[in-house]
């Protein structure tokens, strides 16, 4: 049986699909793990030695494993095992990934680890600016929360419009979640070929995590995972009659395609720029320095890294 991998726009419910799912006796599912595409993409010019000890010191690995390094043929395989360890750990037996950007890498992540099953989750894009804008870690600025919105979903508007679905993929509507939460619980476990639990179950095992090694405590799930139907407008609350039509304009198309009416148009000009906005999203870097800056330090030795590798591989290609 392949891997799970939950994906889709951040703040669209990825958080609250992922501690569903990993509530099943049978699955585990870690905290975000943002590395894996730079491992999958670039690990094959990476001298071997040095690929493994960046592997095993990503600080997000680290947060939920940390039983030593794993000798395996490939880079795929060494991401498979090390899941496969720690969900061997919780009696589960099979592994997922939650990570929103992953909807970015779906060929990537196919290719990598056959048999993997995507729950790929969209929601109205005035939703995920509201729960960005309220949020630490995602941008203040509507404009970029539009620009995010209509990237990630672009493969889910593709596959609504073509009318035809991958038999490894499930699209889960967030509202529809929400407000169906029994039935649609059947159904995602059905397609993910696992004995389907009922909400009290989901209830009693839901664990939320958290980025252990670091200061952040990001999680979204509070309480119980009852779903509350008043969620689904909280927007109309937190963005201000500009912000609405700004993105309702900006996304119009996209929001007909999977299904979003939009509200009443009261003349509001939409503007553009949002600058002040956009100015506070400078405070989100420095949060991440002072919270977790491990994080962003190994990113940079990662990314550079491995970015050294690849050039080199190119040059001497060319060269030969």
């Amino acid at each position: 049986m392949g891997p799970i991998f939950i994906a889709g726009c951040g703040r669209s419910g990825t958080s609250y699909l992922r501690t569903i799912v990993d509530a099943h006796p049978d699955v585990f599912i870690p905290s975000e793990s943002l590395f894996i595409p730079d491992y999958l993409r670039f690990g094959r010019f990476v001298p071997e030695r040095l690929l493994k000890w960046l592997f095993f010191h990503e600080p997000q690995l680290l947060c939920w494993y940390d039983d030593g390094a794993l000798i395996t043929d490939s880079i795929e395989q060494t991401i498979a095992a090390v899941h496969e360890k720690a969900a061997g750990k919780y009696g589960a037996k099979v592994w997922g990934q939650k990570t929103p950007r992953f909807i970015r890498h779906v060929s990537l992540m196919n290719k990598a680890f056959p048999g993997i099953r995507w729950l790929l989750i969209y929601r109205d894009p005035r939703g995920v600016a509201a729960s960005m804008k309220r949020s630490d870690q995602h941008t203040y600025s509507v404009a970029r929360a539009c620009r995010r919105w209509l990237n990630d979903n672009r493969m889910i508007m593709d596959i609504r419009q073509d009318g035809t679905i991958p038999s490894n993929v499930f699209l889960v509507g967030f509202e529809e979640l929400i407000l169906n939460y029994d039935e649609m619980l059947e159904r995602i476990f059905s397609f993910l070929s696992l004995e389907p639990i009922n909400s009290d179950d989901v209830n009693r095992l839901g664990r939320p995590v958290f980025f252990k090694r670091s200061r952040f405590r990001i999680n979204t799930i509070r309480g119980n995972l009852t779903p509350d139907p008043r969620i689904i407008d909280k927007w109309r609350e937190v963005l201000t009659p500009l912000e609405i039509r700004y993105v309702e304009q900006t996304c119009a198309r996209e929001m007909e395609i999977l299904g979003y009416e939009t509200v009443p148009d009261d003349d509001t000009a939409p503007g553009t720029l949002f600058f002040m906005e956009g100015l506070k999203d400078l405070i989100i870097p420095l949060r991440y320095i002072l919270k977790w800056p491990e994080y962003l330090y190994f990113t940079a030795l990662r990314t550079l890294i491995m970015r050294f590798f690849a050039i080199w591989y190119s040059i001497c290609r060319k060269t030969d």
